[in-house]
């Protein structure tokens, strides 16, 4: 893949802020700033929550992806009935005893 050296006006200002960078970081991914006050705390919050927020999301559909989903616990319930002939003398060994 080729690589495209950044325009001047990709290249930050070694003076940049934390927050420019969040919002150069956001316009390349094609992700809208906040709406609202820059210098509130809920603005930056939404500053930060952003791309999270977009990886959720499938970008054609805007549907959640499965990077939404919290992973599902199943439990397991061991129903050898040769437990006892397993613990006591190993695997191989109940694997010797007739169903």
């Amino acid at each position: 893949m080729d690589s495209v050296p950044p325009s001047a006006a990709d290249v930050l200002p070694c003076t940049a802020t934390p927050v420019d960078k969040a919002l150069s970081l956001l316009r390349h991914a094609d992700i809208e700033p906040p709406a609202g006050d820059p210098s509130s705390a809920a603005w930056l919050t939404a500053l930060i929550d952003a791309p999270s927020n977009r990886s959720g999301r499938e970008p054609l559909t805007g549907l959640a992806n499965r990077c939404s989903f919290e992973p599902t616990r199943v439990p397991v319930i061991d129903m050898d009935p040769f437990n006892a002939v397993n613990d006591r003398y190993g695997l191989l060994a109940g694997d010797q005893v007739p169903a």
